[in-house]
């Protein structure tokens, strides 16, 4: 895996196995969303592998990274490499094509109105997320108010990562927001500001 990297679309990641002698990946272990964190237990038995992006822990017996293992995992690896570089290249194709991607712009709409009621759906953000905007509550509803009632959204672009950018307008403020969606809708990265001048 890569684990200097977030991606918050990403379901799971793979650990890279390495033979220590002669520096090759030996094999690959399913992890999390952007595996993070390290440790092997006491009894020197198991890896716990801490999963920042999905909020969970992987664990791993050492004892089961046999060959036979490795080869199991090959192919469901192959497969999930052939999902990314379709998932990918349709990215490309978007970005290409200067389209909004499919349900990003109803997400943000939504996410505006839930802030300006004081009703977030925090089950519909990734926990990372959810914990910021429920921590920065009063001062981006204040924010929202001082800005005047949703005028329109317009799609900007497509960022690297996939996030979608728009120019939202409240009353005659101007603002960009940048959201970022996974495959199941929920809300991974999300910011907003002053729009640049134009």
């Amino acid at each position: 895996g890569n684990s200097n990297r977030l991606d918050p679309n990403s379901k799971a990641e793979w650990l890279s196995v390495i033979d220590p002698a002669s520096n090759q990946v030996i094999g690959n272990i399913p992890a999390g969303g952007f595996p993070r964190e390290m440790a092997v237990t006491a009894d020197g038995k198991t890896l716990l592998v801490g999963n920042f992006a999905s909020q969970n822990l992987t664990i791993v017996n050492l004892a089961g990274l046999t060959p036979a293992y490795f080869a199991a995992q090959k192919t469901a690896k192959a497969a999930d490499d052939a999902v990314r570089a379709k998932a990918a290249a349709d990215l490309q194709a978007r970005i290409a094509s200067g389209q909004a991607s499919p349900g990003f712009e109803a997400a943000l709409r939504k996410f505006i109105a839930d802030l300006q009621a004081g009703t977030p759906d925090y089950a519909g953000m990734v926990p990372p997320l959810a914990n910021a905007v429920q921590n920065s509550m009063t001062q981006s509803q204040q924010r929202l108010k001082d800005w005047g009632a949703l005028q329109s959204v317009v799609f900007s672009t497509i960022a690297p990562n996939g996030a979608n950018v728009f120019f939202v307008t409240f009353g005659t403020t101007r603002t960009r927001w940048t959201i970022n969606l996974d495959a199941n809708g929920i809300i991974t990265g999300l910011g907003f500001g002053p729009a640049p001048a134009q």
